[in-house]
């Protein structure tokens, strides 16, 4: 099955309906670690960027939060109009994700949803998002993947961006794509704390004999509380 999901019978039970897929299988790493991080209670205002279906707000407002979900598309099944789709209510708002400083709540919880790598810098969406935790709450950053050798990566998104191009189409932002070790200790500069699975510590290494594979993370900050 393709990225595009055109059954609304599958959305409520994504991630596990789909863990053959290794890009969902990723995200139901995601979902166990978001699990272990948030519990039920109590009741925190949560902030989803990058959403894209709504999948993982769909769970976090099954487990009782209050979920603002971000992004750029409102496609029905590529977007945040798949909401319809779910049983239970998120809010969806379509935005440019690079105009963060438009939101003015602040959140218990704000979710960088693997997408620190689509935007033009990287590094300065991690600040923005910070700004829209409130005191005491976390920022959570999903999908963190940095390459030691990300010639070969960086040969891909080339690739990608002259297929696009023979479509008549094109990335709408100039982005790298990747993540590299120069952004990891821009991040670890920021008190961001880098967190790999018990299942992903030993492919890490590995990336140290092969640096062409990127070691795996989430990122956790914390707003200092007042």
């Amino acid at each position: 099955m393709g990225r595009r999901i055109t059954d609304p019978r599958i959305y409520p039970h994504l991630p596990d309906v789909l863990k053959d897929d290794p890009e969902w299988a990723a995200r139901a790493g995601d979902l166990v670690f978001m699990r272990e991080l948030v519990p039920n209670q109590p009741v925190l205002r949560i902030l989803d960027i990058g959403a894209w279906n709504g999948w993982l707000s769909y769970h976090l407002a099954k487990s009782g939060h209050r979920v603002a979900a971000v992004d750029y598309f409102i496609d029905e099944f590529d977007g945040l109009a798949a909401v319809k789709h779910y049983p239970e209510d998120w809010f969806p708002i379509q935005m440019d994700l690079e105009d963060l400083e438009l939101i003015r709540t602040r959140f218990d919880l704000v979710i960088l949803n693997r997408c620190v790598q689509f935007f033009t810098d990287p590094i300065e969406l991690v600040r923005d998002a910070m700004a829209l935790v409130r005191t005491g709450g976390r920022l959570v950053i999903t999908g963190l993947a940095f390459f030691r050798d990300s010639r070969s990566k960086k040969s891909d998104m080339e690739l990608l961006e002259t297929e696009y191009g023979s479509l008549g189409l094109s990335f709408f932002k100039p982005v790298r794509g990747y993540l590299d070790m120069s952004d990891r200790e821009q991040l670890q500069a920021l008190n961001i704390t880098l967190h790999a699975p018990a299942v992903q510590k030993l492919k890490n290494l590995s990336s140290r004999l092969v640096p062409t594979r990127p070691e795996l993370y989430y990122g956790i900050w914390r707003s200092a509380s007042g």
